[in-house]
């Protein structure tokens, strides 16, 4: 019940009164944890049923994932409970990247850099991130490999490298680079990080994001 008043797209009440639809769920262990679910319209409509299975071993990624199965065959919208939030937290003078579920339970730790970590963005698969690495001198960009454990710079030019942000398949990341002596708004191909500049201005651009297509860049 938690999580489907936490996914913003439902109200749980107390009583079947006034409810526009009736969910009923089944949890089952065997040959696999799944769960059943049923919802009907509270009036008139054609009942909603479908198995939940999840590849992770937590029930708690069972219940995210049947969540946003549920919103989306009843709102045509895609869920976000089955989705990760990366953030910065400061502890003892440093700031490392750390994850948790959307709904902020299971912090772990991403970076044991004993620095400054901060700005972190996912790639599509939420496998990996990227995020702004401070030094004595300079600031690097950096991916996180999540699966495998291993982490990389894919930026460190002398200066400012700074807020990257990928784009929705991964392959490309805007990013805000001084390499020309001035800040400008940069585009890199992650593969082999080419680039392309995509400001030429006397402002400071900073902290760009993409539109959900990747068309964009704000």
């Amino acid at each position: 019940l938690k999580v489907l008043t936490q996914s913003d797209w439902f109200t749980v009440l107390t009583t079947a009164d006034g409810a526009t639809y009736k969910l009923q769920a089944s949890y089952i262990t065997a040959p696999a944890p799944a769960l059943e679910m049923r919802l009907t319209a509270g009036t008139a409509g054609i009942p909603i049923s479908f198995r939940q299975t999840t590849r992770r071993r937590s029930d708690d990624w069972l219940l995210y994932q049947a969540v946003d199965t549920l919103i989306t065959k009843v709102f045509k919208n895609p869920g976000l409970c089955a989705s990760n939030i990366a953030f910065a937290n400061g502890r003892q003078g440093f700031k490392e990247i750390f994850s948790c579920n959307f709904d902020g339970t299971n912090a772990r730790q991403v970076t044991f850099n004993r620095s400054i970590s901060t700005e972190p963005s996912w790639n599509p698969r939420a496998t990996s991130l990227v995020y702004t690495l401070y030094s004595a001198t300079y600031t690097d960009v950096v991916m996180a490999d999540l699966v495998n454990q291993r982490q990389r710079k894919i930026s460190e030019f002398p200066g400012l490298n700074a807020a990257a942000d990928l784009s929705p398949d991964g392959l490309w990341a805007a990013l805000c680079l001084s390499r020309d002596r001035q800040v400008e708004l940069y585009r890199m191909r992650v593969s082999d990080r080419a680039l392309t500049r995509l400001t030429s201005d006397k402002a400071v651009e900073s902290s760009p994001t993409r539109s959900p297509n990747g068309s964009q860049i704000c």
